[in-house]
């Protein structure tokens, strides 16, 4: 019996090596073919600009961390054009209409 048991035990790891390396090949594979999607550089005859800011709520505790200190963050980012490609024209401010005379 000692015989068949390690006859067992060979065929199972070898059995998982060779599903490791079968995965891996495919995971490789699919980064070949399906390649991650990239966005291009920004371009243009206008400027682009970015706000960035990190908010932290002080009354929420983190539900996925494990530091009972953690509380809730979020990232913000803003992006905006820079610089105008008119100049902007005013315009006069709206006047109130004329008070409706009342009814008796």
């Amino acid at each position: 019996m000692p015989g068949k048991r390690n006859r067992l035990l060979r065929l199972g790891f070898v059995l998982a090596v060779g599903s490791g390396v079968l995965g891996l090949a495919i995971f490789i594979a699919f980064l070949i073919v399906l390649p991650v999607f990239r966005f291009p550089a920004p371009g243009g005859p206008h400027a682009i600009g970015t706000l960035t800011y990190h908010l932290v709520d002080p009354n929420r505790a983190e539900i996925f961390s494990t530091d009972a200190s953690s509380r809730r963050e979020l990232m913000v980012q803003i992006w905006y054009p820079a610089k105008a490609a008119e100049p902007l024209s005013s315009t006069p401010p709206l006047t109130p209409p004329p008070p409706s005379p009342r009814a008796p």
